[in-house]
């Protein structure tokens, strides 16, 4: 069976504390959810939560819909977007199965990356070396008005701007993505080209 993988990074450090890493937990959780009301989302979608802050971290292991939504972030120290991404690309190398002896892998996987600062650590060159293998679709989320969206333009990839990270935003924003992965899996299970899905994008949500 071929999966879509997604990866969810979370920015954890300590200016996400309080409502808008209490809402990025009911989020997930949500948008869990809504994928297994989805039946082309069930079939094929393989999720995993990671999140970073001065040290980065696994929260819900790659698995399909019906495993894991006890998801729970807790804020604390720097945006370490090094060390995040590290873990970010040792994950999708481990997980996502390629296409070998004729025998066909994953589709392209989505990434979702949600930050709400200004980055820290390697993350010039780890973005690079992410950029230099990854062929999926990547989406930044720069969440709330402290997110500079220069620094979120230069990561590469699609952007979505949200200009609060109250839990009205952020509820928002990952019932976005909900629609997005159904949509995205509805359409690879029609056998759709996948160069026709993964079109560039810039949107604000709020």
């Amino acid at each position: 069976m071929r999966r879509l993988p997604v990866f969810i990074l979370i920015d954890s450090s300590t200016s996400m504390r309080g409502e808008a890493i209490d809402a990025v937990n009911i989020g997930i959780k949500l948008l869990l959810q809504s994928l297994r009301t989805n039946p082309f989302a069930l079939e094929t979608v393989y999720l995993s939560v990671l999140s970073f802050n001065t040290e980065a971290f696994i929260v819900r292991p790659f698995s399909d819909l019906l495993n894991n939504d006890l998801v729970t972030i807790e804020a604390k120290g720097r945006s370490n977007f090094g060390i995040g991404l590290e873990l970010l690309m040792t994950e999708m190398r481990q997980q996502i199965n390629k296409t070998s002896n004729g025998k066909k892998g994953d589709w392209k996987p989505i990434i979702i990356f949600m930050t709400d600062g200004r980055p820290s650590g390697a993350w010039k060159k780890k973005i690079k070396e992410f950029h230099s293998w990854n062929t999926g679709q990547f989406i930044v989320c720069a969440c709330g008005m402290k997110s500079n969206l220069q620094i979120a333009e230069s990561f590469g990839g699609n952007i979505v701007i949200l200009n609060n990270k109250n839990k009205s935003s952020i509820y928002e924003f990952f019932n976005w993505v909900s629609t997005s992965i159904s949509v995205h899996s509805k359409k690879i299970e029609q056998n759709t080209n996948e160069s026709e899905i993964n079109n560039k994008f810039k949107i604000q949500l709020d």
